[in-house]
């Protein structure tokens, strides 16, 4: 069978996704560790033994995420992917986290209604420099999601199917024209239901008639949200907390006859449905409030949308799950733990408390992860069924809500419990694989408090940590015999130059002007009669029957003794001949450093590893 490039490509995305996650953590150290150890390292992977935050973190999981203050808290989660619903040229993300790109459309209206138009939010499509394509050249290898719940009334982006099969072949080629390898995936849906696939019939067949072919997808996506479609309200049939699908057939005529599929409110049944809203929960055509987080309708719904996959011949394509929480709001309770009263309980007077939505949380984790299906599931990822999936959200900002896994929206200080919760899940993902060793390779050490977050609950699991960084492991194993081996853009740069990434001859060090601005700084303010201390001697500190020498934050010496005495900060202006220079690297930068430090590194790291994989951590100090 004849394979187009993009399908090449697609297929390369995941399995090398399931190579990460059957591997991930020490694999990616040992694959580069193995391979320098044999003679057959490139360039590349040399480069990946000194790369910063080499252990890559799990790309299964994802969150929605949009403010670059949760950039620690998505770092000490270990999520591989997010989303902030849009698009972006350089966005702040962690090093190792994908950022998906999401392009939002709509359908124009004027006084009298709907217009057989849609818009792009955003940017346009042009190659402006604020255009959509300048950011689709500036981030190749992306994949891009058309529009969001596209199907649902006001909320989102509330155009009409017909339009969407127009918009979506628009935008699909004005990116995969500027970055064939892009991947590009159909807007999820509210929910799936028999409602929701008349509307995704709609765009496939309006598709097919307008451009006689079948709609080009790599990836498709879901929202498996148990929310009622439809209400009966003053005599009329009307939209509830999901609303009906636009130009389905309820929609159009309003009718019994036409709503005889849809999930219906069961605070608002209509007149042919006559039952308690306790009673109605076990109807098929009613969706409770109780029915939120449960697992059977959450799976109900993964198998309609693998189904109608396969039926359109796209079985062979991942499915990624963009959004899955407990949205009901959690409020106004006597108890947190154990209410018996809150602002929104189900028909059975049950609250979306934050044990009840950790535990739909590690169930919902436990479906997607494990469930697998021959006759659905995606064959590239051992059949299972969904291939990656994302909580919703960081912290959204509602009001209530029983989601957030920061404790603030904009500015988070902390993960709440359900943070921690799902924190755990994704630790305990790496377990199922049966990985016990973890080493995590970095520079400097920005990292450390995140690092030891997740060794501790590796820990518990089994899982034996390291932590090395490589700018002190160089130092260590050649000893003090080299000043360039304390000059961390020195050990950068000529790694770089070891895989020809840069010519050391037109490198300038900019670390004596930022010295000399701190020294103006000290000057200024402490004169000639205090000092600092040698950053290279240390200073000697009490430590029980053991004294140490170490480095002292913010340390001013004065006769003989230490204070730790906080500056003002210095005032670097970069435009400013004086003070300091711009001293030439050349002659201190070179390929041939790089490849010392990088040899020298290697060996250590191929001989500790050996024996680090013989280490266990027997099971009584497990939890």
């Amino acid at each position: 069978m004849e394979t187009n490039k993009e399908e090449t490509h697609l297929r390369s995305r995941y399995l090398l996704l399931l190579l990460a996650v059957s591997l991930l953590l020490i694999g990616a150290v040992i694959a580069v560790s193995f391979a320098i150890a044999t003679g057959g390292a490139s360039a590349a992977q040399e480069q990946a033994l000194v790369e910063e935050n080499s252990a890559a973190p799990s790309c299964r999981f994802g969150v929605a995420s949009g403010n670059s203050n949760n950039n620690p808290f998505l770092i000490d989660l270990g999520v591989g992917w997010i989303l902030n619903f849009g698009v972006g040229k350089n966005l702040s993300v962690p090093n190792g986290i994908e950022y998906v790109q999401m392009v939002r459309l709509g359908q124009k209206v004027d006084a009298q209604g709907r217009l057989p138009e849609y818009f792009v939010k955003g940017p346009q499509l042009t190659d402006d420099p604020d255009g959509l394509g300048s950011i689709v050249a500036a981030n190749p290898n992306r994949l891009w999601i058309i529009g969001n719940e596209i199907d649902r009334v006001f909320w989102q982006d509330d155009i009409y199917p017909q339009l969407y099969a127009e918009a979506y072949h628009d935008i699909y080629h004005f990116i995969k024209t500027r970055d064939p390898s892009a991947q590009i995936a159909v807007s999820a849906l509210v929910g799936v239901t028999t409602n929701r696939m008349e509307y995704l019939d709609i765009v496939w067949d309006s598709y097919l008639e307008k451009y006689d072919r079948p709609m080009p997808v790599d990836v498709w996506t879901l929202h498996p949200y148990i929310f009622p479609e439809a209400k009966y309200e003053n005599d009329k049939i009307v939209g509830s907390n999901g609303s009906i699908a636009l130009q389905t057939s309820c929609d159009i005529n309003r009718d019994q006859a036409s709503c005889s599929e849809v999930k219906w409110e069961s605070l608002r049944l209509p007149p042919w449905i006559s039952t308690s809203p306790e009673d109605s929960c076990s109807r098929d055509d009613v969706y409770c409030y109780a029915e939120h987080d449960d697992m059977d309708v959450f799976a109900q719904q993964v198998v309609m949308m693998r189904q109608w996959m396969k039926d359109h011949g796209h079985q062979n394509k991942p499915l990624i799950n963009t959004e899955f929480a407990v949205l009901y709001p959690f409020d106004d309770f006597d108890d947190p733990e154990n209410p018996t009263t809150c602002f929104l309980q189900d028909e059975f007077g049950g609250c979306f408390t934050p044990q009840r939505v950790i535990n739909f949380m590690q169930e919902a984790v436990q479906y997607q992860d494990e469930t697998t299906s021959v006759e659905l599931g995606y064959p590239l990822d051992n059949y299972r069924l969904v291939q990656q999936w994302l909580w919703y959200a960081m912290n959204d900002g509602a009001e209530g809500t029983p989601n957030a896994l920061v404790n603030n929206d904009t500015n988070p200080t902390a993960l709440t419990t359900i943070g921690n919760a799902y924190k755990q899940e994704i630790t305990s993902s790496f377990t199922k694989y049966g990985i016990k060793h973890f080493l995590y390779l970095t520079g400097h050490g920005g990292n450390d408090a995140a690092y030891l977050s997740v060794a501790r609950e590796f820990t518990k699991k089994g899982v034996l940590c390291a932590y090395v960084r490589w700018w002190d492991l160089i130092i260590q194993l050649k000893g003090d015999v080299n000043s360039n081996y304390r000059n961390v853009n020195i050990l950068e740069q000529s790694v770089d130059a070891a895989c020809g990434k840069n010519d050391p001859s037109v490198l300038r060090d900019g670390e004596t002007r930022l010295g000399a601005f701190y020294q103006e700084v000290r000057k200024d303010v402490l004169g000639d009669t205090f000092g600092v201390p040698d950053k290279m001697k240390g200073v000697l500190i009490c430590a029980g029957s053991d004294p140490k020498i170490t480095s002292v934050p913010n340390g001013v010496t004065y006769d003989g003794g230490v204070i730790q005495m906080p500056l003002p900060s210095a005032i670097i202006d970069i435009d400013n001949p004086e003070p300091g220079d711009w001293p030439s690297l050349e002659g201190k930068v070179s390929a041939e450093l790089g490849n010392d430090i990088l040899n020298t590194c290697r060996d250590w790291i191929v001989k500790m590893l050996s024996d680090f994989e013989k280490l266990e951590i027997p099971e009584k100090y497990q939890k």
